[in-house]
């Protein structure tokens, strides 16, 4: 196994999944030092499969609670 990072910025998330890697899974912390892992992966989609478990009430209603 071997681990890359940490990638601490948006933009250092971007960069890196600009060049072509062959990693099998993806950990990543949702906030970033200039914003959350999301809008890299707007940007950019990893090439890894990936696990996005679907939004549930509670989830919903946290994310509402940490972005008001």
């Amino acid at each position: 196994m071997e681990l890359q990072g940490p990638l601490t910025t948006v933009k250092a998330v971007v960069d890196y999944l600009h060049n072509p890697h062959d990693e099998d899974v993806i950990f990543a912390d949702i906030r970033l030092g200039d914003g959350d892992v999301f809008e890299a992966f707007m940007e950019i989609a990893p090439t890894a499969p990936s696990y996005s478990p679907q939004p549930t009430m509670s989830m919903l209603w946290r994310l509402s609670k940490a972005t008001a």
